[in-house]
């Protein structure tokens, strides 16, 4: 099963912000599963947030970064579906 949840944010958080919120609050939700992500930013910015949540997901989580909706999806429409 493949679930899409396509959200605009502002989000900006520091690397120990976002440590913190996946520490605290991803890896209890995830319990040991994993996850294939899809990141598509709109602003320079968000590439830097998103870098920075990617460098924790590592542990947890496939992701790729687009500029693009259609080609995110494409993307994860390829990807197995994790174990």
């Amino acid at each position: 099963m493949k679930t899409f949840a396509i959200e605009p944010t502002n989000a900006r958080r520091s690397g120990p912000e976002m440590e913190g919120l996946v520490t605290s609050v991803v890896l209890p939700v995830m319990k040991g599963r994993n996850w294939v992500t899809a990141i598509v930013v709109a602003q320079p910015v968000h590439v830097g947030v998103s870098n920075q949540y990617g460098v924790y997901a590592d542990s947890y989580s496939k992701d790729a970064r687009f500029t693009n909706a259609d080609e995110a999806i494409a993307w994860v429409m390829t990807q197995p579906i994790p174990a």
